[in-house]
């Protein structure tokens, strides 16, 4: 429900989930629905397998919405939108979907603000799960800040393109530790454990598999993980478990919104200093108080004319990792615009400068980010992509919910971009040996990425992996 011109993600994605079976998609908008039928055949192809279906409605109609079936729907989608919006379709979705007869039909939306979240007995009788995407959106940008290309590898994970997350029987793994298991399963990845309903992503090491458990894992579908009878490899000889720090510098926030408070919170402790520009007076006492907690990081305020070309060149200079947040207070369109032109200036003082600072920009609307090339420095972390991203995991995997909450929220196990030698994962190994050095330090390794070249996810057991100790392990694990 809703329909945006140059936002197609979301589409793209239920088309991909749908793997090649007949799939009916409806989507209902206050558009002509001819309009909406052009745009999206102009920009996205159409398999045979798919019936699409526009319909010109009004969507905070509950009458109005029974014109795209949607008491018949597997599951509802709200497309991403502002929260007034969003709690509107809502609420009229909330007075269809409420009788026997259509009591399995999902509601998945996202919301911004936790003052426009549904309470939680109204969403569970109205089967509405809500994911909150200012919360999610300013953790990914934090981590991707010090870890560039962590944006690419959450939307390559949370994508139906490649490898997902599946729970599947464990069949063969009744009385495997959960170390055993990840040294024997091949073409998929072990991450946790479902029992007496409930996952526990990344579980003890120790954990005995039960035979009534269901496994998590991270494959290419569902079928394809097996449980090799190989011997468990040696320990490494060379594994201390002294894991090293890793250094980051200086951050430099631009902009502040609301989500500013959980970067601060989010920023690994080991940093230089944190230089905020053009905040206003509200926020400072708190990020001061953030950054002491953290453990006295030092903080800088500075107000400055950043089209001044030469006071930008002075910040970017001192900079390591520089955030640029949206806007909120302006439309989606001015604020993006606002960035791209200031993601311009950074790129161009980073080439003529000579320096290597990575930019961390947060845009609003998928179409406004295509304008713009990216490159290995700069990572976008674009609302609306990546929250069409995840609605259409909600609609795909239902019983994954608590999985993408937990992978998604500020607390439990996350996404991570690991330096090799952090984890004693360098040199020449095995993805077995890799796992295993990987997950005595609590992490579980699902895929590498080497310096200029694209990710790599669920390597083969005993595939022979060479990484600098400055290669990346994209990990699932706990700070």
């Amino acid at each position: 429900l809703g329909f945006y011109p140059g936002e197609y993600t979301l589409i793209s994605q239920l088309i991909m989930a749908s793997a090649g079976e007949k799939r009916c998609i409806v989507i209902g908008a206050d558009m002509d629905q001819e309009e909406m039928n052009d745009y999206i055949k102009d920009n996205i192809e159409i398999p045979k397998n798919i019936r699409l279906i526009c319909r010109s409605v009004d969507v905070f109609d509950p009458k109005a919405l029974e014109k795209c079936a949607v008491s018949d729907s597997m599951s509802i989608i709200v497309s991403p939108s502002d929260d007034f919006t969003t709690t509107k379709i809502l609420l009229a979705l909330s007075k269809v979907i409420n009788r026997k007869d259509n009591e399995k039909v999902r509601i998945g939306a996202i919301t911004s603000s936790p003052a426009c979240r549904f309470p939680e007995t109204i969403a569970k009788e109205h089967n509405i799960t809500t994911l909150m995407a200012n919360q999610t959106i300013a953790k990914i940008i934090a981590h991707s800040c010090v870890q560039p290309g962590l944006s690419e590898t959450f939307s390559e994970v949370f994508n139906f393109e490649g490898s997902e997350l599946f729970a599947i029987p464990c069949e063969g793994a009744a009385g495997l530790t959960f170390e055993e298991l990840t040294m024997k399963m091949d073409r998929g990845v072990p991450a946790g454990i479902f029992r007496e309903g409930a996952f526990m992503v990344n579980p003890s090491s120790e954990a005995v598999i039960k035979a009534e458990d269901k496994i998590l894992v991270f494959a290419k579908d569902r079928f394809s993980p097996v449980i090799t009878d190989k011997e468990v490899p040696a320990e490494d000889p060379g594994y201390t478990k002294a894991a090293m720090k890793e250094e980051y510098g200086t951050v430099t926030v631009i902009r502040a919104n609301e989500s500013v408070r959980t970067i601060i919170q989010e920023l690994p402790e080991n940093l230089n200093r944190i230089i905020f520009t053009n905040v206003p007076d509200i926020y400072r006492d708190e990020m001061l108080n953030l950054a002491r907690e953290k453990g006295d990081i030092p903080v800088e305020f500075l107000t400055q004319d950043l089209s001044d070309t030469s006071a930008l060149t002075k910040l970017a200079e001192r900079s390591d990792h520089i955030i640029v947040l949206a806007d909120h207070e302006k439309d989606d369109d001015t604020s993006d615009m606002e960035t791209i032109f200031l993601i311009l200036n950074l790129k161009d003082i980073r080439t003529r400068c000579a320096l290597n600072y990575n930019i961390t920009a947060e845009m609003r609307r998928e179409y406004n980010q295509s304008l713009l090339g990216n490159d290995e420095n700069t990572d976008f972390i674009v609302a609306s992509d990546m929250s069409s991203l995840f609605l259409a995991q909600l609609s795909e995997s239902p019983e994954l919910v608590s999985v993408f909450n937990e992978l998604l929220s500020l607390e439990g196990n996350e996404l991570y971009l690991k330096k090799a030698g952090t984890l004693e994962c360098d040199g020449e190994k095995t993805a077995a040996q890799i796992r295993r050095n990987a997950l005595r330090h609590g992490y579980i390794f699902i895929g590498y990425k080497k310096k200029n070249e694209n990710s790599c996810f669920d390597p083969a057991l005993e595939e022979v992996i060479r990484l600098d100790p400055e290669d990346s392990l994209i990990v699932i694990g706990e700070e």
